[in-house]
């Protein structure tokens, strides 16, 4: 499950949620523009003139409310409630890949010099989630980190380290 965790002053978690709301929502409006708009053809009977004449108006009216019923709205974005104080967590739906949406934003932000949260601190993308044990967090590890680093064993990859070590006399 993929998402954006985002914390927040303690006992704002509901003026965080709201904030965040309205952020991702003009952000997603401006980066996915298409999303669940319909295009609609003349095949979808919508026209005026498509109607059949003979049609009653109970008939139409039903036809009418089974197509409300039967049409989802998608929502790229869907609340969480975590048991967490100061954590909130937001799953992404299908188009929204959340390390590029955030980095999206917050070079927006960063470029307008602007401000939009109050209650926010600290917005982290999740790529993917997992349960906290050994196993599923290992094949996550690979799945994540295949992209970065080469399997091929041909390739050399060296590693460096530096330790930086720092005493307080005072």
């Amino acid at each position: 499950m993929a998402g954006v965790l985002f914390s927040c002053h303690r006992g704002k978690e509901k003026q965080s949620t709201s904030e965040i709301r309205k952020l991702f929502t003009q952000y997603a409006e401006d980066v996915y523009p298409d999303h669940g708009k319909k295009v609609m053809t003349a095949e979808d009977g919508n026209d005026e003139n498509s109607q059949d004449p003979e049609q009653s108006i109970e008939d139409a009216f039903q036809k009418e409310i089974t197509e409300l019923k039967d049409h989802e709205k998608t929502y790229l974005f869907h609340w969480e409630k975590t048991s967490v104080e100061c954590l909130v967590f937001m799953r992404t739906a299908a188009p929204v890949q959340p390390e590029q949406f955030v980095t999206h934003i917050l070079d927006d932000l960063l470029t307008k010099n602007l401000k939009r949260t109050r209650f926010t601190s600290r917005i982290v993308p999740l790529t993917d989630t997992c349960f906290a044990n050994v196993p599923d967090m290992t094949a996550l590890a690979k799945k994540i980190t295949a992209p970065f680093f080469s399997t091929d064993a041909s390739q050399s990859v060296s590693v460096s380290q530096s330790i930086f070590k720092t005493i307080s006399n005072d």
